[in-house]
């Protein structure tokens, strides 16, 4: 038997510990078995060094809220593929549309698999198609979320999320019941942002908001990379934030990632394309110059935004509160329907009390123990219920009923007033409103101080409890879920149009807006009440509002 020399013995336990290493490491396992992308070019780090970190997170709560074109289509499906492959894990991974499904597989997943044997070698022939593939003992589902394949009986012990603000929202929910008897439990969330509090970004902000820090050769300062800081139109270059010298390209390759929040649930990075060493300071700035702010903000900086539109700030709501007494002459209320009833309470010198209900018998109750003088109610969904609502209290409830019609001067026309109108004559109860100009002019009303709000600024009813990443039921967070399109050419997805095809400037909104609503009806009441005020001008708001300057510091 032949001996083996000491460097052969050595080159031996060399290999065995990669091949073990491979077993239990998936970026040794591509290294080792020379993986390569969909285009057949072999994976490399060096100018990926970010991803290492995410492609080893197993965190069963992971979220990346990301730019565009930065590796992360390759990541998940290695990763999708490891988990199934090696650690015999059930996968659902969803896209937005069945067309994506198959987009998605033939551009990226096949092309994947053809490239490497080892990959080929992973997956079972009887059970390989674009939806579902079998990797040893496990399988990989891939679902749309707005087409026919929904497959919500699908067993699952990680639901894989890609492109989540582009999905329908209520089917990936429904998605959550597929891993409850799984150990693992897996949630993984990859996205490009839309707006702020939707899709990624109501996981990123529950999430421990990793960011990328470089540090300085010259002062050594370790910072994070913040376009609006680090990046200098003038030169063109990427600075410090600090000494203000211009960083080399391969400092943004030596980076670490750094969490805001150590400890939190979910585990979250944020991917921009600033870390990326192929892409210049030239490129970025020319993209914010030549791109819409929607898209640079969304696919560049990997952030939300309201896309050159209004958004409504809590500032101006609190800076209407007040420590004195509640005074007024008159009870009001405003009501929005739902699920359960949103009410905003108040006089005609401001808002006294935010609160909910569960149904109709409780409203009738409230409105006759506090001695409501005047409500206002969302005729739809519940039209039915509303009308009976306001025949019991004839004189004393309306029943809102929103339009677009410009022609009217009035923003609001009350059934009551208008019985001349036989048109309108057996809509008894009923105050017709315009719903962007009443918006409009609620708005108004608070950011110029014109009504108090009686409760304190800390007060769970106006802004919650504060819990991140979560559109809390409180007036302030509804308010600041309504955005405007139609105005400035944005959104064009969602604008409304006239019967001449003209857009239609609209309020909509990106999460839960009954308080919003609720306060609107209550300002309805409450111009009852002051019957020498004409509402004809439609009320314009400022400039368009986005995220914090500091892309590091607001995210």
């Amino acid at each position: 038997m032949t001996r083996l020399s000491v460097r052969q013995r050595k080159e031996l336990l060399a290999k065995a510990l990669i091949e073990k290493r491979a077993r239990t490491d998936i970026i040794s396992w591509i290294l080792h078995r020379g993986i390569k992308n969909e285009k057949g070019l072999p994976m490399e780090f060096g100018q990926h060094a970010f991803l290492l970190q995410p492609y080893r997170d197993w965190s069963p709560r992971l979220v990346c809220i990301k730019a565009a074109q930065i590796g992360f289509s390759t990541m998940a499906i290695l990763k999708t593929i490891w988990a199934a492959g090696k650690q015999a894990r059930n996968c659902i991974y969803t896209l937005p549309t069945d067309d994506d499904v198959r987009a998605f597989a033939k551009s990226k997943v096949l092309p994947m698999i053809r490239n490497n044997p080892a990959l080929e070698g992973m997956i079972s022939s009887e059970v390989d198609s674009i939806y579902q593939k079998q990797v040893g003992d496990a399988h990989i589902f891939w679902q749309g979320t707005k087409g026919q394949s929904k497959g919500i009986m699908i067993t699952s012990d990680l639901n894989v999320h890609d492109e989540l603000d582009r999905s329908d929202l209520a089917t990936v929910e429904t998605y959550e019941s597929r891993v409850a008897h799984s150990d693992y439990k897996g949630r993984w969330i990859f996205s490009n942002p839309s707006r702020p509090k939707v899709g990624v970004d109501i996981y990123w902000q529950r999430s421990d908001k990793k960011q990328w820090h470089i540090k300085c050769p010259r002062c050594n300062e370790w910072q994070p990379l913040d376009y609006f800081v680090n990046v200098c139109k003038e030169r063109r270059k990427f600075i410090c934030r600090k000494c203000h010298e211009v960083l080399p390209d391969e400092v943004r390759l030596t980076g670490e990632w750094v969490p805001e929040h150590p400890g939190r649930d979910w585990s979250g990075y944020h991917i921009s394309q600033l870390m990326a060493p192929w892409i210049t300071a030239k490129e970025i700035i020319e993209a914010e110059e030549t791109k819409t702010q929607e898209y640079f903000y969304n696919f560049v900086l990997g952030l939300p935004v309201i896309g050159g539109a209004n958004q409504v700030s809590r500032s101006i709501i609190l800076q209407c509160c007040t420590e004195q007494a509640p005074a007024g002459r008159w009870k009001l209320l405003g009501v929005d329907v739902g699920k359960v009833l949103h009410c905003v309470q108040g006089t005609e010198n401001g808002i006294t009390r935010v609160f909910t209900l569960p149904g109709w018998d409780d409203l009738h109750a409230y409105i006759r123990s506090q001695g409501i003088n005047l409500t206002v109610v969302d005729n739809a969904p519940e039209t039915e219920e509303a009308a009976k609502f306001c025949r019991h209290f004839r004189g004393r409830a309306f029943r809102c009923i929103y339009d677009y019609d410009n022609e009217r001067e009035e923003m609001i026309e009350w059934s009551d007033i208008m019985q001349a109108k036989t048109v309108r004559q057996d809509k008894e109860g009923v105050v017709w409103a315009h719903r962007t100009r009443l918006i409009d002019h609620t708005i108004s009303v608070f950011d110029t101080g014109e009504i108090y709000v009686y409760i304190h600024p800390n007060d769970p009813q106006l802004v919650g409890k504060g819990k991140p990443g979560v559109i809390e039921n409180c007036l302030c967070d509804h308010w600041e879920t309504l955005y405007t399109v139609g105005a400035d050419g944005q959104d064009v997805n969602i604008v409304k149009k006239d019967r001449m095809g003209n857009v239609i400037r609209t309020w909509e909104n990106s999460g839960p807006d009954h308080f919003a609503h609720a306060t609107v009806y209550y300002e309805i009441a409450r111009q009852r009440k002051m019957p020498t005020r004409r509402m004809t001008e439609n009320i314009k708001r400022g400039q368009p509002q986005v995220v914090a300057a500091s892309s590091i510091t607001g995210y």
